[in-house]
């Protein structure tokens, strides 16, 4: 009878505060990886419909189901290309050069404020 009035390191992972907390955290990695999956492709049919297209209603068997797969796997596969005489800076640099004026710019009315 005495083992079982000891508690076990397990017992004591597990009670009060570290089950809900793994649970919480799981249920929020679910949440924030199928929520965009489930938000594209709405927008993709919507829009689809919209323009009243068929390729994004054929790619897969289901109502076009495998085009956000599709669309994932190019834009994983997209690639920058800099010419080898250019500078590699400059050339990353350019994606930058609209984000830093609107981003000064709303610090500034934020400080006049």
């Amino acid at each position: 009878m005495m083992f079982l009035a000891e508690a076990s390191a397990i017992d004591d992972l597990f009670s009060g505060y570290w089950l809900p907390l793994v649970l919480k955290a799981l249920v929020v990695v679910i949440l924030f990886l199928t929520v965009p999956l489930a938000v594209g492709y709405m927008e993709h049919k919507v829009l689809a419909h919209m323009q009243a297209r068929l390729g994004p209603m054929e790619a897969g068997r289901f109502h076009g189901w495998a085009q956000l797969v599709a669309d994932g796997v190019k834009f994983i596969q997209k690639e920058d290309i800099i010419p080898r005489a250019a500078d590699p800076w400059r050339g990353y640099a350019h994606a930058d050069d609209r984000f830093w004026p609107l981003l000064i710019a709303r610090l500034r009315a934020e400080i006049r404020q």
